[in-house]
């Protein structure tokens, strides 16, 4: 719907990602990662939007105990537009996650975050993540 700015095209993302643990507890583990998206857009936007976007992460965290990680971990991104008057469209992307990690019962792990904009007006400027797995 171009008049909401909704919807779009084809879009694929491929990167790598190497896990580290570090000393010999292993108390210390992050990683570190890298890739591109790849956009095929659609709409009124499509002429400014690029069409591969890198980005990237890197994360460290620190197990409190043996079922709760507290971690850090930043993540960035190229521009996603080009050739636009409006900074949020053209500016590079860095945001900036904290949070805490429970290994439950039976494999599940719960997290929560908050994450926090590092460059202004280039994503959501505060977020909360709450995620479980299993």
């Amino acid at each position: 719907d171009a008049d909401e700015l909704l919807g779009g095209g084809l879009g694929a993302s491929l990167w790598y990602e190497r896990g580290y643990a570090l000393g010999g507890a292993q108390r210390w583990t992050g990683a570190l990662a890298a890739g591109a998206s790849a956009i095929d857009g659609d709409g009124p936007l499509a002429p400014l939007q690029e069409s591969v976007v890198p980005f990237g992460w890197l994360s460290i965290g620190y197990a409190l105990t043996d079922a709760l990680d507290a971690g850090v971990q930043f993540y960035g991104h190229a521009p996603l537009y080009d050739d636009s008057a409006l900074d949020a469209l053209t500016k590079s992307g860095g945001q900036l996650v904290f949070g805490f990690r429970y290994f439950g019962v039976a494999g599940t792990q719960w997290r929560l975050a908050l994450q926090e904009d590092l460059v202004t007006q280039s994503s959501p400027d505060f977020v909360i993540h709450v995620s479980a797995d299993w």
